[in-house]
């Protein structure tokens, strides 16, 4: 890596030889650092160089937080560990009902209710099968008789009553509705068409359940980002173990995207066995009883 050190009694400067990006400051202070530098480099393996720096001096503090708003640390730190995610068979009656609608899907057209669904999307998903499934199981869920009923005022209002992680993803807004729908319509799908463990459907549930919020914030983001085509960095170590899988199988983009591709059968695998991992059961929008 190319890069110069200065040190000024308990400050450590790094200076990066791109000339493109801010010094890197280690500021001792009180046996602790805090400080951050936005790093411009064209190179993603000089981004890790700099990642092992951190890595290197881990064991040097109690606790030490990174904070990487395209979630690269939680990848790096995941791919030197054995992946978490297993990769499984569909199994059970609810999981092989969704594989039989998905193929049916492939002979039905879509009805005039998806289409004002699927126009709302901001992209074109790479895992088309599992999309579809996810936009009949929101018409379901919001009781969509037609596509008069697809009314963003009301699909802001039913997201924000379910509080999904307020804190972390702020209140949906329908002056942004465009840009928000696909987020709207994952949060209402994930709380709304599955259970935590053994603690319920997820839309009863308070986020102070213990690995909850982690894994509903993973989901929502990994589904985003591994199956409907919209990338926004890794959002947690979760995230970045439904990346390392997918990764195991398919190429990866040069800031660590990565996409799950194939068949219905294929699609379907990778996304319950994500799942499992967060602890997420799929019990299916027929058993949903909420409208807005």
């Amino acid at each position: 890596m190319d890069c110069n050190f200065h040190r000024n009694n308990k400050v450590i400067t790094i200076i990066f030889g791109n000339k493109q990006s801010e010094p890197l400051v280690f500021d001792f202070d009180n046996d602790s650092i805090d400080g951050f530098c936005k790093w411009n480099g064209s190179d993603i393996n000089e981004f890790y160089r700099i990642l092992d720096l951190f890595i290197g001096i881990k064991p040097s503090f109690r606790t030490l937080q990174i904070t990487d708003d395209e979630g690269l640390w939680e990848e790096y730190v995941a791919q030197n560990k054995p992946c978490k995610v297993q990769l499984r068979p569909l199994v059970g009656e609810k999981e092989n009902q969704l594989l039989k609608k998905a193929i049916e899907n492939t002979c039905v057209p879509l009805d005039k209710t998806e289409q004002a669904v699927f126009t709302a999307l901001r992209s074109i998903p790479t895992a088309p099968a599992l999309c579809r499934l996810i936009v009949q199981d929101f018409i379901k869920i919001l009781n969509l008789k037609s596509q008069d009923d697809f009314d963003p005022e009301a699909i802001v209002a039913f997201t924000n009553k379910l509080a999904f992680a307020n804190d972390h993803l702020g209140e949906a807004q329908e002056r942004i509705f465009e840009s928000q729908f696909t987020s709207m319509m994952l949060q209402i799908w994930i709380s709304h068409a599955f259970s935590y463990g053994r603690h319920g459907i997820i839309s009863h549930l308070p986020n102070n359940i213990r690995g909850l919020k982690s894994s509903k914030l993973a989901a929502l983001f990994g589904t985003m980002s591994i199956f409907l085509n919209l990338h926004s960095g890794v959002v947690n170590g979760k995230h970045a173990e439904m990346n390392k899988i997918a990764a195991l199988h398919y190429p990866v983009g040069p800031f660590g995207e990565v996409q799950v591709s194939g068949s219905e059968k294929t699609e379907l695998e990778f996304f319950v066995s994500m799942m499992d991992y967060l602890q997420f059961k799929y019990v299916g929008g027929e058993n949903i009883n909420s409208c807005i």
